[in-house]
């Protein structure tokens, strides 16, 4: 049971620095969904022990975790970031305080965690799925894919998104401090 947090503890600092090398971050909130979509169903339906399931797991937390709160900062207005960080925090609670009352609701049903339970997880993270690709069509439409971008900071320390064609063409706008 440990192994998804301990591979957090691992592993979200290398994601995390890994995304802000490459960005991908709409992309990579994609990610995290699928390997628990895997996780799930192989904990439902394989025989084999949960030690990969649990892995698998542990990636999906890295990614999220590593990937999710970045993504705020870069939406956000930042008069408007500490409502946002309460509002994932409170979706988040709500979670954490009403699955084990769904998980035990559906224990009570079979008297059995395998598979329902697991299926239950997975239909989550196909719903998780369909939010990643939500972020990326409102990103890309709405916010000029700014999550997929990289930023790095300048010497006038104002942030500047640098997409890999931007990076190869090396043109500068002095006026927004943006490689275009």
């Amino acid at each position: 049971m440990s192994i998804p947090f301990f591979m957090g503890a691992l592993f979200s600092a290398p994601i995390g620095h890994l995304s802000d090398k490459y960005g991908y971050r709409a992309l990579s909130c994609m990610i995290s969904p699928i390997f628990l979509i895997c996780a799930h169903f192989q904990l439902a339906y394989s025989p084999e022990g949960p030690i990969f399931p649990l892995v698998l797991q542990g990636l999906a937390f890295c990614v999220y975790c590593a990937i999710i709160w970045p993504c705020v900062a870069l939406s956000v207005d930042i008069r408007y970031q500490g409502t946002a960080y309460g509002v994932i925090n409170a979706i988040m609670n709500i979670g954490l305080s009403s699955y084990p009352l769904i998980v035990a609701q559906i224990y009570n049903v079979d008297e059995a965690y395998i598979p329902n339970v697991e299926i239950f997880f997975a239909v989550n993270a196909i719903a998780g799925l369909g939010s990643g690709y939500w972020l990326n069509y409102v990103d890309r439409t709405e916010n000029d894919g700014k999550l997929n971008k990289v930023y790095h900071r300048h010497s006038n320390d104002s942030d500047a998104a640098v997409s890999e064609q931007d990076n190869q063409d090396g043109e500068f706008q002095q006026s927004t401090g943006l490689l275009t």
